[in-house]
């Protein structure tokens, strides 16, 4: 794919996933007393000047007087929640330019990076490529803009690292409330663990949302070879296709078992009709990430 392809997805799919992300409707309250919060809290008499749309309809009917008829009116509170410090790295390796995967990735950062921009948080941005690429202290839209203008400078490497997340983390300079990766399953177990690990010890949420392409995780042929190039020598280099997708289908088997094992909230997305029929889960995936609320799946 040519790289003024892949810019115009880019910005195509952004501003659709910033469109969906906006008629969903999350963002901060604009009540005085309800705030940003989406944990239900209590209840108390309505106010005038609160949103008639969190009146609790089942309490209010039960207040009826049954001499005079007379009703009094209650609305819900919420847990008011704090602005988050939200970590996000996104893969910018050619491996994601195959097929719909840069659509399907650019598509559901922008859901996420327009409720973070909603909901006022800080981003981190960790642009993974052969060396990683931070920015701090971002709004969510200042961040889709800088990966959509990184990507159509050409951008893409040969490789991302996957281990330039866990080092950030280690260094302990700054406060990260929640990380969520946009990656696909090209990365080592021992990357992944070493990365749910420093997680877990920090205490600091983690989720995955993982882009892929149909034709690298499923076989197109029911038999035949494929034919690798060493880059150094040019010796080409005959492999089974039985054996090169039994190996793949292991890896993301055991990176998933690990996943799953760890309680680590992860949604998969195979093309960009898929990410599109997810959206509400990827938007509440980000919502329960930042709110700790991670049993949500």
């Amino acid at each position: 794919m040519q790289n003024s392809d892949i810019c115009r997805l880019a910005r195509a799919y952004s501003r659709l996933g910033t469109i969906h992300a906006t008629s969903l409707e999350l963002g901060t309250n604009k009540t005085r007393f309800l705030g940003p919060g989406i944990e239900y809290r209590d209840f108390r008499e309505y106010q005038p000047e609160d949103d008639y749309r969190y009146i609790d309809w089942n309490i209010s009917l039960r207040s009826i007087d049954p001499y005079t008829n007379d009703i009094k009116l209650y609305t819900k509170l919420f847990t008011v929640e704090h602005k988050s410090k939200v970590l996000i790295a996104l893969d910018i390796s050619r491996s994601m330019a195959i097929g719909e995967k840069i659509s399907s990735m650019i598509y559901t950062a922008s859901l996420v990076l327009e409720t973070a921009h909603r909901l006022e948080d800080s981003i981190t941005l960790m642009l993974l490529g052969a060396k990683a690429s931070i920015y701090h202290g971002l709004r969510g839209r200042e961040a889709l803009e800088l990966i959509v203008n990184t990507i159509c400078r050409g951008a893409l490497t040969e490789t991302s690292r996957l281990d330039e997340v866990v080092k950030l983390l280690r260094r302990g300079r700054m406060r990260i409330d929640s990380i969520i990766l946009f990656i696909d399953y090209g990365h080592s177990i021992e990357s992944f663990i070493q990365l749910i690990n420093t997680a877990r010890t920090l205490e600091t949420p983690l989720a995955t949302i993982f882009t892929i392409y149909r034709w690298e995780v499923e076989k197109p042929l029911d038999r035949g070879s494929i034919v690798f190039f060493d880059i150094e020598t040019g010796e080409e280099i005959y492999v089974d296709i039985d054996n090169v997708y039994r190996d793949i289908r292991n890896h993301i088997n055991r990176v998933k078992s690990y996943i799953e094992a760890s309680a680590i909230p992860y949604i998969e997305i195979q093309s960009l009709r898929d990410a599109i029929d997810k959206k509400v889960k990827v938007l509440y995936l980000y919502i329960a990430l930042r709110t700790r609320r991670k049993n949500i799946y």
